[in-house]
């Protein structure tokens, strides 16, 4: 996957992310762990990618998993936690990170 590809990988699944945040009242369980698998295949790249120790990994995948199990459960309140995690720290968390590796690249 170029620098360019993840880019727009991260723009994808930051979007299904958002999508998820916005309609999270309106959705049932059921349509909002539709879109919470969405997003996992989406940032199932990332996941190989990823540097071992990075620190976001283990919590982006937590997060996506807990909210993946709990709405499979109808138990949507105890994951609102999750998602506003991962909109306001994983996602930005993982474009910084995009952003340092794109930059290491340009000095090679």
């Amino acid at each position: 996957m170029s620098e360019f590809e993840r880019f727009e990988a991260w723009r994808s699944a930051n979007e299904t992310a958002l999508a998820i945040h916005r309609k999270w009242e309106d959705l049932d369980p059921d349509e909002l762990g539709a879109m919470v698998l969405k997003l996992r295949r989406e940032l199932d790249p990332f996941f190989d990618w990823f540097p071992a120790g990075w620190y976001r990994k283990e919590q982006l995948l937590a997060h996506v998993g807990a909210m993946a199990s709990n709405l499979s459960s109808a138990n949507k309140e105890s994951c609102h936690r999750d998602i506003n995690d991962l909109v306001y720290a994983d996602m930005p968390a993982l474009f910084t990170h995009l952003l340092t590796e794109y930059k290491k690249s340009l000095s090679r």
